[in-house]
């Protein structure tokens, strides 16, 4: 593994490292064993087949480690053909008010239970926003977080992602695509209304408006209008 020294929280333990396939058995052991834990399960999707491989040996994963304790990860996915997917969707969503031609998923986002509500979550989400612009330019980032796992949706929308579309499974799996250029922030100004979790037709009418979602709201999320965008 190799340490990036330059990462710093409040506790000076905590070391971040950039994980290589031979750790792979030990990343897939703790995100089992963490998804088990997990009040709802859902929250979490597991990787298929050998996506937790691609990512770790094409993308970039990251983990952090107390002392020799594995407590946190998460990856940049660089495949490129899920990345055009994952773009269109948006695109689709938000009438190509938001347009990205590629938006590389970032994925993996867990923490330990005994070790949330550290900021660890947000920090992460921070590092690959800081590491992604030298790889891959001047394309998208995006999450595709379950619609109700208010902890994950908050870490990405601190850290400059929106809400710019939605994806309805049935059951407990509808998601939606949070999505930040790797340039900066997405731009919004004024407040639209605030829309239920799992409203899933209005979110499609608001993003099919111009607005997008910016922030956490105890019945649902705040969306805004697209700066400089027409409605």
């Amino acid at each position: 593994m190799q340490q990036n020294s330059k990462w710093v929280l409040t506790n000076t333990r905590f070391c971040l490292y950039y994980i290589s396939v031979s750790e792979l058995q030990q990343i897939q052991g703790f995100l089992d064993d963490c998804r088990s834990r997990l009040d709802r399960i859902e929250f979490f999707y597991p990787y298929q087949n050998d996506e937790l491989q691609n990512v770790v040996e094409h993308g970039k994963f990251l983990g952090v480690y107390d002392d020799d304790k594995l407590i946190a990860t998460v990856g940049l996915d660089l495949d490129k053909t899920y990345a055009k997917l994952l773009a269109d969707r948006v695109s689709e969503c938000t009438k190509d008010r938001l347009a990205p031609h590629y938006a590389y998923e970032v994925s993996g986002l867990m923490i330990d239970e005994c070790y949330r509500g550290q900021g660890l979550g947000k920090a992460l989400v921070k590092e690959i926003n800081d590491i992604a612009p030298s790889i891959v330019h001047d394309d998208w980032l995006c999450s595709v977080v379950q619609i109700e796992n208010v902890a994950s949706m908050k870490a990405f929308l601190s850290n400059g992602y929106v809400l710019g579309g939605v994806y309805r499974m049935g059951g407990d799996y509808d998601f939606g695509y949070f999505v930040r250029p790797t340039s900066g922030p997405v731009k919004t100004s004024d407040i639209a209304e605030v829309v239920a979790f799992r409203d899933m037709d209005k979110h499609l009418e608001m993003l099919s408006k111009g607005a997008v979602g910016t922030t956490i709201r105890s019945i649902g999320i705040e969306y805004r209008y697209l700066a400089n965008k027409p409605i």
